[in-house]
């Protein structure tokens, strides 16, 4: 008898949750399939992008001591990846969509003018965003062909590893 006991003040509060909890168990006439009754779904997905992995691999290089592979405009293009904030076109997620940087000079043509930083700072992302893909085409072809192949070697050997141990418990996971 107790826990029925409302006050007035509580009252408004307390009877607007209660028929919400009333009006959404009315509202479910279907009954929700079980997890082993869903139909098999694909839920890891991984796609192996040599352009993505360039743009990560030049970000990585601008706060690196790693030696820099010799190819002819990187060190500009790491210096563009520095004028641009690495997680606001990730936020955007236009970027995994690119295939190669001119797509990316496109996607980055969609981005906003300008970003503030957490300090304050306002920088021109979008113009910024667009020298850098500009500056990864430069060298997309020499690292395609030179660091590509094993860096690519590296992600199928991760991706196997996901595949084989991880995959077949997807569904408990996403439980």
């Amino acid at each position: 008898m107790g826990a029925f006991i409302i006050s007035m003040k509580r009252f408004p509060a307390s009877f607007l949750c209660l028929l919400l909890l009333v009006s959404s168990s009315t509202a479910q006439k279907t009954v929700p399939k079980s997890p082993a009754k869903l139909p098999s779904q694909k839920r890891f997905e991984i796609r192996v992008n040599p352009f993505l992995d360039l743009y990560f691999y030049v970000h990585k290089l601008r706060s690196s001591d790693q030696t820099r592979p010799s190819i002819d405009g990187l060190a500009e293009a790491i210096e563009a990846s520095r004028q641009t904030p690495l997680y606001q076109p990730l936020i955007d997620l236009r970027i995994f969509n690119c295939k190669n940087a001119s797509e990316a000079e496109r996607a980055f043509s969609l981005l906003p003018e300008t970003f503030t930083t957490r300090q304050g700072e306002v920088v021109p992302l979008r113009e910024n965003a667009i020298q850098l893909a500009s500056k990864l085409a430069k060298i997309e072809k020499p690292f395609t062909d030179t660091i590509w192949p094993q860096h690519r070697r590296s992600i199928e050997a991760a991706a196997a590893t996901i595949a084989q141990k991880l995959a077949p418990k997807q569904e408990e996971f996403f439980q």
